[in-house]
Order: C-alpha cells, then structure tokens, then sequence
C-alpha cells in the first residue's frame, strides 16, 4: 500500500455553503491507481528532532499539483455507491 498528500474538497454541506479544503494523506491500493482509504482529520506538521519541517513541507506542498479529490465523491465510493 501506498500514500501521499492530497488535497480534498470538503463538500458535504447540502447547500455547497460551507466547502472548504485540506490536505490529507490518502492511502492506496496495490495498483497505486484505487483509493482505499484517507486520513478522517487534515494532515497536521510534526517532526521530531531529527527531522526538518520543511522536508515535510516540501512533501505536502506536491498535493497543490495532483488533482483535487471531492469529500462526496470519496464517501460515495467507500460506501458502495455508484456516481
């Protein structure tokens, strides 16, 4: 299994009021290609001593490049429902 950042649309409000966006880790399938799960809280910035703050940075900063992935669309597919 694989992951990375990926920025998610919160999009759940029924009247598109409240949407917003973080940057979550998203986990993949063997073929790197299906999602099978994300991180339920937005990714926080942690390091311990031994690591730079900006390494991590640099790694949630690629996630403005990858397509932005839709909170309904996600919940849709975990659930079993088709678009």
């Amino acid at each position: 299994m694989s992951w990375n950042y990926r920025v998610i649309l919160h999009d759940e409000d029924a009247n598109k009021e409240n949407c917003w966006y973080a940057i979550h880790e998203v986990y993949y399938e063997r073929n790197n290609k299906t999602i099978a799960m994300w991180s339920s809280n937005p990714a926080t910035v942690i390091c311990t001593k031994d690591e730079k703050i900006s390494d991590i940075l640099e790694i949630m900063e690629q996630a403005a490049g990858r397509p932005i992935l839709k909170m309904s669309k996600l919940e849709k597919k975990n659930n079993g429902e088709k678009e």
